[in-house]
């Protein structure tokens, strides 16, 4: 039981970091003048997003961004 914590935990976890690489990546596409790519890669935010929130039904939306925070700096 533990084991399937951890790993429901980690899988939480790599979901969230690429929601933060999508993120930082949307805003250098869109800093580059590339808008198209920034828009698919906001909606593959929103869409690894919503299944972060399918992974943690407990957390409001609110709470899940916060814990993401948005992406600044280098990846």
């Amino acid at each position: 039981m533990r084991e399937m914590e951890i790993e429901g935990i980690d899988r939480q976890e790599e979901i969230a970091a690429l929601i933060r690489m999508a993120g930082y990546a949307a805003n250098v596409a869109s800093e580059i003048g590339a808008a198209n790519a920034a828009i698919y890669l906001e909606a593959a935010r929103a869409a690894l997003l919503t299944l972060l929130e399918s992974e943690i039904p407990n957390l409001p939306k609110e709470q899940i961004e916060l814990l993401i925070g948005r992406p600044t700096g280098n990846c």
